[in-house]
């Protein structure tokens, strides 16, 4: 049985265009996946190689460090696939009974841990037969599950790349992680427009790094992804966080600043035509205001993580004040 299982990662929500005098309007921005279900039996795959992560890159990927070593190692198979836009089967070998859960684990971690990949797809295919687990992002060469071809992946690298730098090059000035995150957030609040609708290449750009950083237009999963990717240019642990503000699906993201971790939304951040910071650096207790957070996966049942809803994976404390705004 193949399952389409399409895990929720794009989360949007929508606000007034900048407005002084009236409060953010939130509508629903969620793009749901409903799993679907197609028979095939006559599986082709390849063994695709893992992609090395060393202790110190482990370090750098949150998600990563909270799966077991049968997730890591999918997880590792799937980072080569999305690198590669990789086309047809792979072969994840023997997982037992809860290898749906263990598939959904593994790339949700992937998807939190690599914003760069603005290519990487919000569904995969999972083929269970003969004890052994097959995954695939793009099944033939006739589906578009990318959403991009390598050639244009290739196409945008130097575009993608000028983006990052024009906005890296200000930390530079900077002469603490504070000062490099600030600069972070208010550059990010001046180029990005929140835009629900947009018309541009690709609609999946709206909750992509790519799509916030090159056009300029994101809702609030592209603010937090291209917020995550600059803090780690910018030598920053930047983390996502997903849940609801004000009653819609919303993410936003948590940072690590000397030590104190903190919560940062820079989407309601972007309100008016100079960037609030109503949301930079503040306690979980200010943020549970008007914002409610996800279940982490310890406290998720298998069928809530195997169907692709959303979660987060372990978050640290945030009681710090000393660097709010």
């Amino acid at each position: 049985i193949v399952l389409a299982l399409s895990l929720i990662l794009n989360i949007g929500c929508k606000k007034e265009n900048n407005n002084p005098d009236k409060e953010a309007n939130i509508g629903n921005g969620i793009e749901v996946f409903m799993p679907q279900t197609v028979t095939d039996d006559k599986i082709t795959a390849s063994n695709i190689n893992e992609t090395k992560i060393t202790a110190q890159e482990e370090k750098s990927l949150w998600s990563y460090k909270y799966l077991n070593d049968d997730e890591k190692r999918v997880y590792r198979i799937m980072l080569t696939m999305v690198k590669n836009l990789s086309e047809g089967w792979a072969n994840v070998g023997h997982l037992g009974k809860n290898s749906s859960v263990i598939v959904a684990k593994s790339f949700r971690a992937l998807s939190n841990d690599f914003p760069e990949y603005y290519w990487m797809p919000s569904s995969y295919y999972i083929n269970l037969n003969d004890g052994q687990t097959f995954v695939s992002f793009k099944k033939n060469s006739v589906e578009d599950s990318y959403g991009y071809t390598k050639d244009e992946v290739s196409f945008n690298a130097d575009e993608f790349s000028d983006a990052i730098l024009r906005i890296i090059e200000k930390t530079h000035k900077a002469t603490t992680p504070f000062e490099k995150e600030v600069i972070i957030h208010d550059q990010l609040c001046k180029y990005v427009t929140y835009d629900s609708e947009f018309k541009g290449q690709e609609e999946s750009d709206l909750y992509s790094a790519f799509g916030a950083l090159v056009y300029g237009r994101a809702v609030c999963e592209g603010y937090a992804r291209a917020f995550k990717l600059l803090c780690k240019y910018a030598g920053i642990e930047c983390i996502l966080v997903t849940g609801d503000s004000k009653g819609v699906g919303h993410m936003w993201n948590m940072v690590n600043i000397e030590d104190n971790w903190y919560h940062v939304d820079v989407t309601w951040d972007d309100l008016r035509e100079k960037p609030l910071h109503t949301y930079l650096n503040v306690t979980e207790f200010y943020i549970r205001a008007d914002h409610d957070i996800d279940i982490t996966y310890s406290n998720a049942d298998s069928s809530l993580i195997a169907n692709g809803n959303s979660y987060n994976f372990s978050l640290p404390e945030a009681k710090s004040d000393e660097l709010n705004f």
